[in-house]
Formats: structure tokens, C-alpha cells, sequence
């Protein structure tokens, strides 16, 4: 009984403090944030990729349609057959 526990407790503890960490950071993000609003900054928007990389993210796109169709086709043909 003790044994099937402490695995259990282990995996709960690590997501505890995986889940907490982030968090803490969003927090602290959000403090960030109202100190800024209370001086009259405002944050700048991010873009989606970290950086104004809007002329490749066109190029980028296509190949991770092109990514996921490979290894969806990979997976459903790897994949044994029931018999």
C-alpha cells in the first residue's frame, strides 16, 4: 500500500511545483504589468514568434503543414493493423 503511494505523491509533488513555478511567473508578470499602467507606460505588444519575423512566418507555416502531414501519414502507416 505504501508502495503504490510514495510514486503517486512523487508525481503529484514534481507537477505541484512545475505548475506553482509558472505560476509564480505569470504573477509576476502581472505586477510587472500594473507598475507599468500605474506610471502611463504601456507594455509593447509581442509578436507571436518573439520577434517582427512576419516574412518568414508565411514560409514557416507551410512547412509545418507539410511536417504534420508527414508524420501524420508516418504514424497511420507505421502503426500495426489489428488482427
Amino acid at each position: 500500500m505504501l508502495a503504490d503511494l510514495v510514486p503517486c505523491i512523487s508525481i503529484v509533488s514534481v507537477l505541484l511545483v512545475i505548475f506553482g513555478f509558472i505560476a509564480f511567473l505569470r504573477y509576476l508578470n502581472y505586477r510587472e504589468t500594473i507598475a507599468l499602467a500605474e506610471k502611463g507606460l504601456a507594455r509593447p505588444e509581442a509578436s507571436p514568434m518573439g520577434a517582427n519575423l512576419d516574412y518568414i512566418a508565411s514560409g514557416v507555416s507551410s512547412y509545418r503543414a507539410a511536417f504534420t502531414l508527414l508524420s501524420a501519414v508516418s504514424f497511420i502507416r507505421l502503426t500495426p493493423s489489428p488482427k
